[in-house]
């Protein structure tokens, strides 16, 4: 994500918030253990942040289903001296890819599609240059990156083209490996598996995250565009480290490629989705 890839790396981390975990809660001497190296690491986070010009960033714990550990550090905004907090809404890029896959893995449960179905069984206008890829390209290729393409970044990236028309250009891109021949990470084959459950479900992907994910864990603040990130009033501004200064730079719409990352959220939600993962998908008590 070209221009947007400092910022990520500066603020992705921050995926926690800054409340204290409950101490009425009966915790593991595990847990007990590392609140009290926790505390002790602060100063160490601070000087990281400062040695590698971070502007704001989280860390928070879950040990034996606890919140542990949560506490903001630096700004949101330089300029303005805003600090992180833990409502502050950040792009966690390309860890949407986890929710677009975990949905997925629900439709794979319910016998509506397979991991191992061919994409063009399911999405018929799929095509990619080799013949053979498009006949054999599986869900499970498209989700591990193992299709034979490689990145090709710039056909969608600052794209103001049509879901359709991406689709349509994607067979002219050339692989650089033969399928299942190699790993390569990249965005597109994500876009192509959100296009499948999309059909599936004769839902768009968002809603279908909304459904199957934010509304069961109490996600209520997380979204799918800047537009709606930036009409709150607590979200996190991207940075651009430049000849040692931080600059800030305008966002980038992600929603062409919404499946492989254009999700934002708040510490309080994202822990919510990490209990749930920690407890092999069980919240609340509810599967």
């Amino acid at each position: 994500m070209f221009q947007r890839v400092p910022f990520f790396l500066l603020l992705c981390p921050v995926l926690l918030h800054a409340r204290f975990f409950n101490w009425f809660e009966t915790l593991s001497p595990k847990a007990e253990r590392a609140i009290a190296a926790l505390e002790k690491l602060e100063p160490q986070i601070e000087k990281a942040m400062k040695d590698f010009q971070v502007p704001g960033i989280a860390i928070g714990v879950v040990i034996d289903g606890h919140v542990i550990y949560s506490k903001g550090f630096g700004y949101r905004d330089i300029e303005q001296k805003l600090p992180v907090t833990q409502e502050t809404l950040f792009a966690i890029g390309s860890c949407t890819k986890a929710f677009t896959t975990f949905v997925i893995g629900n439709l794979v449960d319910e016998g509506r599609i397979g991991w191992d179905q061919p994409v063009i069984d399911i999405l018929p206008e799929f095509r990619l240059w080799d013949q053979y890829a498009t006949s054999n390209v599986t869900l499970r290729d498209l989700l591990t990156h193992r299709t034979g393409m490689p990145r090709h970044e710039f056909v969608w990236y600052n794209s103001k083209m049509s879901k359709h028309e991406m689709l349509k250009r994607i067979r002219y891109l050339q692989p650089s490996f033969e399928i299942r021949q190699r790993y390569q990470y990249g965005n597109l084959m994500y876009f192509i598996a959100g296009l499948a459950m999309e059909l599936v479900a004769e839902k768009p992907w968002e809603e279908q995250i909304r459904e199957r994910i934010l509304i069961p864990l109490e996600m209520r603040h997380t979204n799918f565009s800047i537009q709606d990130t930036q009409e709150t009033d607590n979200f996190a501004s991207p940075y651009l480290e430049k000849h040692d200064a931080l600059k800030k730079i305008p966002f980038r719409n992600l929603s062409l490629i919404g499946p492989a990352g254009s999700i934002n959220s708040n510490i309080d939600d994202m822990m919510h989705w990490l209990q749930m993962l920690l407890a092999g998908g069980v919240y609340k008590n509810q599967v």
